[in-house]
């Protein structure tokens, strides 16, 4: 079994070698599962490779298979709070660093989807409902391209882990991401008229 404590010597490890790829990838493995975290890399790195290092290094600790439920010997956690909990306190200066560097290229559809999903967070944020809000909101209709685009972009600036059966799976740290972000959305003011009564 793992400990708690050699996790967070591998994310140390990382955040040492100043390698948020890696420490990415050991995040994703135990958030999405290894198939959505691929995806997820390529969008943010263009390439995947970080989690086959990532898995060599978990095979030094005796972890052949990944569990996102397996329970820490040493904690009794389980592995997917301890990466959680472990990422957010090393990593998070280095994702704000590196998503506020992207963020300045973000496309005008991707700092309007942003927009709508911080109103529509806590609740889940579906594509579906996402959609038509923005159509509301925005008067205009996204194509599926044009949606897709500005999704990857916003999984690009680590505001988006994955999309799951037509829902966006945000990470636990989206709150104070969004903090250091707010200066890319738009400001939307919402204004309702109501004609005058007859006279």
């Amino acid at each position: 079994m793992v400990r708690a404590v050699d996790i967070e010597g591998l994310l140390q490890k990382y955040v040492e070698e100043n390698s948020l790829e890696k420490a990415d990838a050991l995040y994703l493995l135990y958030t999405v599962g290894s198939e959505e975290a691929a995806k997820t890399l390529r969008v943010r790195y263009g390439r995947s490779g970080a989690l086959s290092s990532v898995l060599d290094d978990l095979k030094g600790f005796g972890v052949d298979k990944t569990d996102s439920y397996k329970e820490a010997e040493d904690t009794g956690e389980s592995l997917r709070t301890v990466i959680e909990d472990s990422f957010k306190r090393m990593c998070l200066d280095l994702v704000v660093k590196s998503a506020k560097a992207r963020a300045a290229a973000l496309s005008r559809n991707a700092r309007e989807v942003l927009y709508l999903i911080s109103v529509m967070r806590p609740e889940s944020v579906e594509i579906r409902d996402l959609r038509k809000l923005y159509q509301l909101l925005f008067q205009r209709t996204l194509t599926n391209h044009e949606l897709e685009r500005a999704l990857d972009e916003l999984r690009g600036c680590y505001l988006i882990q994955c999309e799951r059966y037509g829902d966006l799976d945000l990470p636990p740290y989206f709150d104070d991401l969004l903090h250091e972000l707010r200066g890319v959305m738009p400001r939307v003011e919402v204004k309702v008229s109501w004609p005058e009564k007859e006279v």
